[in-house]
């Protein structure tokens, strides 16, 4: 990804980037800096989401199922012993 700097149209570097909102995939602010030592400017874009063109070539269920074995047991212990706490209610 490219970014230019809105003053003098240089190319800018993201230093880094927080996600905003609930969902993180869906809208985050970029802390940009010029690379121009002339310029030096230092700005913040937001990037969003729009939409999707093709959806995942994965389900959502085997994508969780991915995420969940990649935990420590111990995590994983934990979100389901929430998750049966949550079931029984």
């Amino acid at each position: 990804m490219r970014i230019q700097c809105k003053d003098c149209g240089y190319k800018a570097r993201i230093s880094h980037s927080v996600p905003m909102g609930e969902n993180p995939g869906d809208i985050r602010d970029l802390y940009c800096q010029c690379m121009d030592v002339e310029c030096g400017h230092t700005f913040v874009m937001k990037l969003a989401f729009s939409h999707t063109i093709n959806p995942p070539a994965q389900s959502h269920e085997q994508m969780l199922l991915q995420r969940l074995r990649r935990l420590p047991p111990a995590e994983q212990q934990r979100l389901f012993d929430e998750a049966s706490k949550a079931l029984s209610l």
